[in-house]
């Protein structure tokens, strides 16, 4: 049978102001699209440092941009044939067989903009806990616990008082 999509939101959007923000237009174009099928077509995206191969009849301006500027000319030293390694961030001009196309270079890394840790490593923390390790503790918790107990005796002295 034909392959049959859904998209649900978990909140009513009328109870927001998510029809008034700018994401909204955008957040229902990619939905549309998704649902009637249609491939997305997304700017291609490279990590610094990995090579991006060219097919014979492109060429790539070397210079990371900042912005997709309008371009004029560009000088025959600054284009890469074959395969190119950006190493800067930017966004990189891809010209060939009479159109041209703008890739992103970025750092990005799933693994260090991950918050969690994976099961494994938490399970190895909780157990390499050992007594020696709490003598080895800085100095201000020491300090902080030695406010903490004189602050409970003064408490219990305060309330054991008698007044008649």
């Amino acid at each position: 049978g034909a392959e049959q999509r859904m998209a649900a939101f978990a909140f009513d959007i009328a109870d927001s102001d998510l029809p008034l923000r700018v994401a909204f237009p955008l957040l229902m174009s990619n939905a549309l699209e998704w649902l009637a099928g249609e491939k997305i077509d997304t700017a291609s995206s490279f990590h610094a440092g990995e090579v991006v191969e060219l097919s014979p009849t492109q060429s790539l301006w070397t210079q990371a941009q900042r912005t997709f500027s309008p371009l004029e000319k560009i000088p025959a030293e600054q284009l890469a044939r074959g395969s190119f390694r950006p190493l800067k961030n930017g966004f990189y001009l891809v010209q060939g067989g009479g159109k041209s196309e703008w890739i992103a270079v970025n750092t990005f890394s799933e693994s260090e903009s991950n918050l969690q840790q994976p099961p494994s490593e938490k399970s190895a923390q909780t157990e390499t806990l050992h007594p020696s390790s709490l003598i080895l503790q800085p100095f201000w918790k020491y300090l902080a616990l030695a406010a903490f107990a004189l602050f409970t005796l003064e408490w219990w002295l305060y309330h054991r008082r008698r007044t008649e």
